[in-house]
């Protein structure tokens, strides 16, 4: 599983934008309208080929309000929770 912060989030649409800890933006679409998940959430996510690209699915909430209070950082470019540094 990869790991980043929700940075951009539309209720409206269910869908999104994830940055994760190699700063790439992934973008997200939900299947339900009823989710908890705001940005600045820390979420746990895999990715999958579709017809639009890559997306990510499968996002399950780490941290809520992650992002407010910390910046991820990659140890050797790994995007595996225990290779990310928390930086405040």
């Amino acid at each position: 599983m990869r790991h980043g912060v929700i940075i951009s989030f539309n209720k409206d649409k269910n869908s999104g934008i994830i940055q994760d800890a190699n700063d790439q933006e992934i973008d997200f679409f939900l299947d339900s309208k009823e989710n908890s998940f705001s940005v600045n959430d820390l979420v746990s996510f895999s990715i999958v080929m579709t017809e639009i690209g890559l997306v990510a699915n499968n996002l399950i909430i780490v941290m809520i309000n992650f992002g407010s209070n910390y910046v991820l950082k990659t140890k050797e470019n790994n995007t595996n929770i225990d290779n990310i540094d928390l930086v405040k």
